[in-house]
């Protein structure tokens, strides 16, 4: 009998337990404390490496190179296929450094296509300009200031620069019939620039906007010439020496009043109002500032260390303008890389080559 009535109370109990839940009474039931052990990340699977593709010989135009090679060496090789038959074999070469095709006879616009397609390569070819300059592209001086030598600089002669893009010293002074300049600004690496006495008519150089991209620029002579605002230059903070004598179209050097300049050479002539001079001294007081000379040139350059210096950037003392006998790579040579092993390219002493010539 105990038990039919433990057996019925429990039964009640369940039964009360049942209404309450379709009631929507919540449960008196403790919770359970048991925490469930955390789940364990997925492993994720792992890329498959891929299977390197086998190196390969190839000839190309007469020579062999193989895939794995940093250089691609061929200088005075006479190409009649603007590359194409190269083109083939480029996307494979996967420790590609420098492609040379100096003197192969592709014209500038395939050539600069090619280095387009490759920009972690540095790919060089010759271009001309003038009448007789002529450079390869990967030049960091040029001297093409002596029209007697090597021609006059005109807008429609110097295409040729506008493929140099790692040039840091360029002197194109003395060049009476340029105006454009807007080949600087495929020179991002350039620290010095002359353009000085080129004004010999109404409608000479007078724009300096194409510098605005040259952000390096530490040296800059405009003197002589027809620019009339400066206003390109006042993001240029690395400038430090800046010559506008005689150019009697500026009047105002507001733009750069906040360049931290060590050399300013105005001049006698050009027509800074003197305000503006002395609130720049006020700003400057460790620049030096020449407002009073005749001559452009006065007290600018000879004697000092930063003249000292350009001699030796463009090798004026031994004329080292960028004329074809001036270049001992201009004529058909070696190789001027060696390799030192698969990770390490470097280039010969060219002074060498001119000797054996």
């Amino acid at each position: 009998m105990k038990n039919i009535f433990v057996n019925a109370a429990a039964a009640l109990s369940l039964t009360v337990c049942l209404m309450l839940c379709a009631c929507g009474a919540e449960s008196t039931v403790p919770e359970s404390t048991y925490e469930a052990a955390p789940t364990a990340e997925p492993t994720p699977t792992p890329e498959p490496t891929p299977t390197p593709f086998p190196d390969y010989d190839f000839e190309v135009y007469g020579k062999t190179f193989n895939t794995a090679d940093t250089v691609i060496d061929l200088n005075h090789t006479a190409v009649d296929d603007n590359g194409e038959e190269l083109l083939k074999y480029l996307p494979d070469c996967h420790n590609l450094e420098i492609l040379d095709m100096d003197f192969c006879g592709v014209d500038n616009e395939h050539m600069a296509g090619i280095r387009d397609a490759y920009p972690s390569v540095s790919v060089i070819w010759r271009v001309w300009f003038a009448d007789s300059y002529s450079v390869r592209t990967d030049v960091e001086k040029i001297l093409a200031s002596a029209p007697g030598l090597g021609g006059g600089l005109y807008d429609y002669t110097c295409d040729g620069l506008y493929y140099c893009t790692k040039v840091k010293y360029l002197d194109i002074g003395h060049n009476n019939w340029l105006h454009d300049i807007s080949f600087v600004e495929n020179m991002p690496d350039l620290e010095v620039f002359i353009i000085a006495q080129d004004c010999a008519y109404e409608e000479g150089f007078k724009d300096l906007t194409p510098l605005a991209n040259c952000s390096k620029l530490e040296y800059l002579e405009i003197q002589g010439t027809r620019v009339y605002d400066l206003t390109p230059l006042e993001g240029l903070t690395e400038l430090r020496h800046l010559n506008i004598g005689s150019d009697i179209r500026l009047g105002s050097i507001e733009p750069i009043m906040n360049l931290d300049l060590e050399r300013l050479w105005i001049g006698g002539i050009t027509p800074i109002p003197a305000e503006q001079v002395n609130r720049f001294k006020e700003l400057h007081p460790d620049c030096e500032v020449n407002n009073t000379c005749e001559v452009p040139n006065d007290g600018w350059k000879w004697g000092t260390e930063r003249y000292a210096l350009l001699q030796q950037q463009f090798g004026y003392l031994d004329l080292d303008y960028q004329l074809i006998e001036n270049d001992p790579l201009y004529y058909e040579h070696e190789s001027i890389y060696e390799t030192a092993n698969d990770d390490d390219t470097v280039q010969k002493d060219t002074t060498q080559i001119e000797k054996e010539d």
